[in-house]
């Protein structure tokens, strides 16, 4: 069985590791009256609860901080985001989705 631990480093990500193997990566980057998330999942494993994971993460540690979170996506993953917190605010190239608490 793999081993599962996320940890938070002093630059803001988050990861999580399936025993020494890191699956999936999250960072928060503060600025400008906005704080974005950025969330990779590695390919194989997406659709596993790894993602949900780092975002729970790094949304509980903007909530404790007091900042405004924003993300950009594609329209594939408006849904997901949405179950979070997120909520479509416009779009340009991407969706921009801004957390409402």
């Amino acid at each position: 069985m793999k081993t599962l631990t996320t940890e938070i480093t002093p630059r803001i990500t988050a990861d999580v590791y399936c025993g020494y193997l890191p699956v999936a990566r999250g960072h928060l980057d503060p600025g400008d009256g906005k704080t974005w998330l950025g969330v990779a999942v590695t390919a194989g494993h997406t659709r596993k609860g790894y993602g949900s994971i780092v975002v729970e993460k790094l949304c509980r540690y903007a909530d404790n901080a007091g900042w405004d979170l924003w993300l950009t996506c594609p329209d594939s993953l408006l849904p997901w985001y949405g179950r979070f917190g997120f909520v479509y605010q416009h779009k340009t190239n991407v969706n921009y989705m801004r957390r409402v608490k």
